[in-house]
């Protein structure tokens, strides 16, 4: 039976780059990877994906770590290791700091930021390319690039994002990138006042190239 020594959790609103550092910190041999988003993080409620520390009780942070452990594999091969040290990446986990610090204590933090203008840009392009897919409650209508409309919620939900389902797709992106950012930034400020960005992760070890098809 396996069981997680660490956790590390690479944070960031979508489109900052998370993905290429999590594909790069999942081929180190010291880490362990679902080399995809991770798929079982709560949802508590539908008002927004915000997680809490009370929101982390024993049932379902043993579900958790009976998940990664059954559903996680090295880089390297080394499937006989008793104690693991998992990267996962899921951006909305940037609203859910104390949430993970809770469910797993000693958790590390990879923080990854990049210019506002910059994000949501990559947003409403990501949102245009793609305005099928996503969360579909009632009454979403977002104005996209070339002037159609998208009938789904493309990304994480923060508070107060049913303010922004119906109108331009630059406000409804903007708001994403603001709320998650803030929510990441002051998360981790309370958990580490003393320290800018967080708790560094340290020697990950011998990493190989990237191979994109474990990825896919």
């Amino acid at each position: 039976m396996k069981r997680i020594k660490n956790l590390v959790s690479v944070i960031g609103c979508p489109r900052s780059g998370t993905s290429i550092l999590y594909m790069f910190l999942s081929n180190s041999e010291k880490l362990w990877s679902l080399y995809a988003e991770t798929p079982f993080w709560p949802v508590i409620s539908p008002e927004s994906e915000v997680l809490t520390a009370g929101d982390a009780t024993y049932s379902g942070v043993e579900q958790i770590v009976k998940a990664f452990c059954d559903r996680a594999h090295n880089y390297e091969g080394n499937e006989d290791e008793k104690e693991i040290r998992i990267v996962e990446k899921q951006p909305k986990t940037c609203l859910a700091v104390d949430y993970i610090n809770r469910a797993f204590p000693g958790a590390y933090f990879v923080y990854i930021t990049r210019d506002g203008r910059n994000v949501i840009h990559s947003l409403m392009d990501a949102w245009h390319k793609n305005p099928m897919i996503g969360w579909e409650p009632a009454e979403i209508r977002l104005e996209l690039i070339d002037g159609s409309y998208a009938p789904t919620w493309w990304g994480p939900r923060p508070p107060g994002w049913q303010n922004y389902t119906r109108g331009r797709l630059v406000d409804a992106c903007a708001m994403m990138w603001v709320n998650l950012v803030g929510a990441a930034s002051s998360g981790l400020a309370e958990l580490y006042p003393r320290q800018t960005g967080g708790r560094m992760c340290h020697d990950v070890g011998r990493v190989k190239p990237i191979c994109p098809e474990k990825f896919e």
